[in-house]
């Protein structure tokens, strides 16, 4: 009977450029192990996705640290990307729909007109408020005054309203100290 020996385990060596590439990819794959080796398999290099975690949590930790915040500012960049296609495309859809949605308006199709309405309100808001950021236009305007500010706008665009007095004081008057003769000309709730 022969003896079973065990299987011999097989040892890769990789090269330093290898190891680079490899945690290069990891990085920009934000960490996925299985992601990196995918791409990686696609640019004809076979490290497992075994190997690139370890890599990155054992062996060759500091590298994969500093190769990360390297690539901070390209990852970024690539996720700002992917939303702007995003964005591109669920607007396209969006005008889609605002289109059929019209059509439908004009036909007399629709069922609840007022839910449309209400609906293309928020689009329209969201819409302006998102282009306004883009053109590094304020997306919140916050006024703030004082009442005689107030006071002045409202005699400057209200005909009729005289200026205000600010200065008056006010005078307060007990039940007690009223005479009968008031009477007239109290108002009761």
């Amino acid at each position: 009977m022969s003896e079973l020996t065990p299987a011999k385990r097989y040892i890769r060596r990789y090269t330093t450029e290898d190891v680079t590439l490899g945690l290069t990819q990891l990085a920009l794959c934000n960490g996925n192990h299985a992601h990196a080796h995918d791409d990686l398999a696609a640019q004809g290099y076979d490290i497992p996705a075994e190997t690139l975690r370890s890599w990155a949590n054992n062996t060759h930790t500091a590298q994969y640290e500093q190769i990360r915040s390297e690539l901070v500012p390209r990852i970024h960049a690539k996720i700002a990307s992917l939303h702007e296609d995003n964005a591109r495309t669920a607007l396209e859809a969006q005008a889609l729909a605002i289109q059929l949605t019209h059509q439908q308006l004009a036909s007399g199709q629709v069922k609840q007109p007022s839910t449309i309405a209400r609906d293309l309100g928020t689009v329209v808001g969201i819409a302006t408020d998102k282009a306004n950021l883009q053109r590094g236009r304020p997306t919140t305007i916050t006024e703030h005054r004082d009442i005689a500010g107030i006071l002045r706008s409202l005699e400057a665009n209200i005909p009729g309203v005289q200026p205000a007095d600010t200065d008056t004081t006010a005078i307060e008057i007990n039940e007690t100290e009223t005479t009968d003769a008031d009477a007239p000309n109290r108002v009761s709730c």
